[in-house]
């Protein structure tokens, strides 16, 4: 793709392919800047964390989401870049609007 994103934001249970497989597939290209993962996952425990990163994610944000925690997280990873994606989180539209409102207080948009 000719987009690129300063951060992706990984569901690790999505139907089809799973983040640990999903990641591994954005690592495979060769054609894109390679952006940072981050884990979203209620697998908490320091094996499951481990198992991202080994897979290739520079970090992990649990479930549920602290969401001030979470835009620390993203701006620690990003060197304060503004673009984030995130992909295929299923989260209600209230959740999806706090955390629009906390990232645009940070000037960082969030694109699905």
């Amino acid at each position: 793709q000719s987009s690129t994103f300063d951060i992706v934001l990984m569901d690790m249970q999505m139907p089809v392919m799973d983040g640990l497989q999903a990641t591994r597939a954005i690592s495979k290209l060769t054609n894109t800047i390679q952006p940072p993962i981050l884990a979203m996952t209620a697998n908490a425990m320091q094996d499951d964390i481990q198992t991202c990163l080994d897979a290739g994610m520079v970090g992990h944000i649990a479930k549920p989401i602290d969401v001030e925690n979470m835009v620390a997280t993203i701006l620690a990873h990003t060197q304060n870049k503004r673009q984030v994606m995130l992909v295929h989180y299923k989260s209600r539209n209230s959740v999806r609007t706090l955390w629009s409102k906390t990232l645009k207080r940070k000037h960082i948009h969030l694109k699905e």
